[in-house]
C-alpha cells in the first residue's frame, strides 16, 4: 500500500545524503608548503648560512667596493635542496645595511657592494609572492668591507 510517509523518507534520505557528501572531505590535493631550515648565501668567496631560528654561521659576509655575485639556495632540515622554493612563488629579499647595496639579477641571485670600512648587518628573506609575506626571515647577517 502507498502511504504519504514514502515520499517524506525518500526525500529526508536524499537530503542526508546530500549533506554527507557536502561535508565530505575534499579529494583535492593539498598545497604544499616548503620546509626551509637554512639558507646558504654565497657572495664572491665568502659563504653564511641562515637557520630558521636565525643563528648566523660562517659569517660576516664580506663585501668589497666592487659588485660581486650573491647567490641563495634554500635547503631542508636534511641539507637537500628544498624544490618547492620556486622562482614562481618567491624571491629572496636582501634589505637594510647601511652603506651597502643589493641588485637583484633574478629571484634568487643579485650583486652586492659595500663602502669602504663598512661593519654592518642586511635582513634577508624569503618572500612568498602569491602569499605578499615572508615565509622564512628577516633574518640579520652580519656584513663587513674591509
Amino acid at each position: 500500500m502507498y502511504s504519504i510517509a514514502m515520499p517524506r523518507r525518500l526525500a529526508v534520505a536524499l537530503m542526508l545524503s546530500l549533506v554527507a557528501t557536502a561535508c565530505k572531505e575534499s579529494t583535492d590535493p593539498e598545497e604544499e608548503e616548503p620546509e626551509v631550515a637554512t639558507v646558504r648565501l654565497t657572495v664572491g668567496a665568502s659563504t653564511v648560512t641562515v637557520a630558521e631560528n636565525g643563528a648566523v654561521t660562517g659569517g660576516p659576509l664580506r663585501l668589497t667596493t666592487a659588485d660581486q655575485p650573491l647567490s641563495a639556495v634554500f635547503l631542508k632540515a636534511d641539507g637537500s635542496v628544498e624544490s618547492l622554493v620556486t622562482s614562481a612563488e618567491f624571491r629572496l629579499d636582501v634589505t637594510g645595511g647601511t652603506g651597502v647595496t643589493f641588485t637583484r639579477t633574478g629571484p634568487f641571485a643579485g650583486t652586492m657592494r659595500g663602502t669602504a670600512g663598512t661593519t654592518t648587518s642586511v635582513n634577508v628573506s624569503l618572500f612568498h609572492l602569491i602569499e605578499n609575506h615572508a615565509d622564512f626571515g628577516p633574518f640579520p647577517v652580519p656584513v663587513q668591507v674591509p
